[in-house]
């Protein structure tokens, strides 16, 4: 969980100051969204409230943007792996 947060910390540093629109993040699993999003105390606490002063911040400066978290399956539906 550790280095998934720190994967979103990362592309989120990297891409929201050359973007000012929406963002759409596809994560998985499905328990990121709510770890990233809720300030419950865990030993990643750090990277999620920095992950949240990025969102904080580009949502702060950019009036008509959004920030949506989409979770996935490991496996689309139909396929074999």
């Amino acid at each position: 969980m550790q280095a998934i947060c720190q994967a979103v910390y990362d592309t989120l540093t990297l891409s929201l100051p050359l973007h000012n629109g929406p963002v759409l993040l596809w994560l998985q699993p499905k328990t990121i969204p709510n770890k990233i999003l809720m300030l419950t105390p865990h030993r990643d606490s750090h990277v999620t409230f920095d992950i949240q002063q990025l969102i904080t911040n580009y949502l702060t400066d950019h009036d008509s943007a959004s920030v949506d978290f989409i979770t996935y399956q490991r496996r689309w539906p139909g396929t074999l792996i």
